[in-house]
């Protein structure tokens, strides 16, 4: 738990992180907020509530208040491998993050020369895909042959892994 000072005028943010270690929480779990603001007749505002890890299971047909969908966030950034693989003529590649982070997608070859550059911007948190076409930077496609996949996730770490391509 970590708490700001709550001062007038001032925005105060609190942080509950419950661990899965110290607490299995069932797929129905509710949270419910209490506040006691009658000190001084300040209001209470809640802007943001987010959810990260895994609950052991997935909400379904759950929706904010906005109507949009519920979307369970990863505590860490996670790499999928590619699918299909082996594959002709594309294949995607799908990664997790916990937060919005500047992501750079690389494809390279068994040289490890710079085949092409998928991404390299900053993508919304939860699940991204990217898809390589089989092409390089100039349009042409590249031969069959194993070729490798970084993922470089700002403040996250850099992760590969290898795909091969059949024609």
């Amino acid at each position: 738990t970590r708490n700001s000072t709550c001062i007038n005028d001032t925005f105060y943010n609190a942080v509950v992180s419950i661990s899965r270690n110290d607490y299995n929480f069932p797929t129905n779990a509710r949270i419910r907020f209490m506040c006691d603001a009658s000190f001084d007749g300040d209001d209470v505002y809640i802007d943001e509530v987010v959810f990260r890890g895994s609950a052991g299971g997935s909400p379904s047909g759950i929706e904010l208040v906005d109507g949009s969908p519920y979307v369970q966030l990863p505590e860490t950034f996670v790499l999928h491998e590619n699918y299909p693989n082996p594959f002709n003529p594309s294949t995607s590649i799908s990664f997790t993050l916990p937060a919005p982070a500047h992501m750079k997608v690389e494809i390279f070859n068994i040289l490890g020369q710079t085949v092409r550059v998928l991404a390299d911007e900053t993508m919304a948190a939860g699940q991204s895909t990217v898809v390589w076409d089989g092409r390089d930077a100039s349009g042409v496609t590249v031969g069959s042959g194993i070729y490798f996949y970084r993922v470089d996730a700002s403040g996250y770490g850099v992760e590969s892994r290898k795909m091969l391509l059949l024609k």
